[in-house]
């Protein structure tokens, strides 16, 4: 058994952990480990949304940032998802990651006044981004599994062994290094930027996100749905959580 924050992220603890030092999880999970060089990841979201007769346009764009992926300084990783909402509206995010936030910086120059300026606008289309750039100290990641790593884990140097901290209440928060020495408290408040035809949002600090995600798609009899996280196991299913303090260098640019 392992501590899901990585030896070289270590400190003396001045806030406890929920759970005591001979506490053994009911079930086995594992993180990614990044190489120690890591020091902050970034997390870009391309949303795309659409309805009707748009399907067309909207191939045409999501070519095109698959195109952008592929360009010099593009992500080492990225996945996409679709999901039309009750309003019938498509909605298509794509998500990319880096290790390098200079790479991120060069690539997306070139790359948002494409996705959320007047040309796509004029297409019918609604698009927006979202940046995250935490560093390896306010993120984490949880896997049931090994085998196919998701999202950022995909760019880790690999999975640790079976980790302590899961399977409790406040484990999340546990495996987050900055939580060693801080109580990640919100700070501060958001704020709206206009930005030419974009309204930026701002975060306020230590903003906490968590992406879930699914593999697999043999339900489990008779419910036919997993309906909790703790079902993940009966479902055969894989999950990953990422959470991330998110500070307001990470601020997230949205265009209307």
């Amino acid at each position: 058994m392992e501590s899901a924050i990585p030896e070289h992220l270590r400190i003396a603890r001045t806030r406890h952990r929920r759970v005591r030092d001979d506490y053994a999880p009911p079930y086995p999970s594992f993180v990614a480990r990044h190489q120690p060089s890591v020091a902050r990841v970034v997390m870009a979201y391309f949303g795309l949304q659409y309805k009707g007769d748009a399907p067309t346009a909207a191939g045409a764009a999501l070519d095109r940032l698959a195109d952008a992926f592929r360009a010099p300084q593009g992500p080492g990783h990225w996945d996409r998802a679709r999901y039309v909402d009750e309003a019938d509206y498509a909605n298509v995010v794509s998500v990319a990651y880096w290790d390098e936030p200079a790479r991120f910086d060069a690539w997306f120059a070139g790359v948002r006044d494409a996705w959320t300026g007047d040309g796509e606008a004029v297409a019918g289309l609604g698009t927006f981004t979202e940046v995250l750039r935490p560093s390896v100290e306010g993120y984490e990641t949880l896997f049931s599994s090994l085998g196919r790593p998701e999202g950022i884990a995909a760019l880790a140097t690999g999975m640790s062994g079976e980790v302590q901290e899961h399977a409790y209440w406040g484990g999340m928060r546990d495996r987050i290094p900055l939580s060693q020495t801080n109580e990640m408290a919100p700070a501060g408040a958001p704020s709206l930027i206009r930005d030419g035809a974009r309204l930026r949002v701002k975060p306020q600090d230590n903003l906490c996100l968590i992406r879930p995600a699914r593999i697999g798609a043999t339900p489990t009899p008779p419910s036919g749905k997993c309906i909790s996280r703790r079902s993940s196991r009966c479902c055969a299913k894989g999950w990953i959580f990422c959470a991330m303090t998110v500070f307001q260098s990470a601020a997230m640019p949205t265009a209307t």
